[in-house]
């Protein structure tokens, strides 16, 4: 976390969210710019 940290103090001007579920990202609502899935795929 101290990565994302330093990269926040860094980029001020942006909004960082991180959020851990199970559900996959729906883009269409325009709530995220970017997704990082973990875990095996199906």
């Amino acid at each position: 976390m101290r990565r994302i940290a330093r990269f926040a103090q860094r980029h001020p001007h942006m909004a960082i969210m991180l959020s851990a579920s199970p559900v996959h990202s729906n883009f269409q609502l325009k709530q995220m710019d970017f997704n990082l899935p973990n875990g095996k795929p199906n």
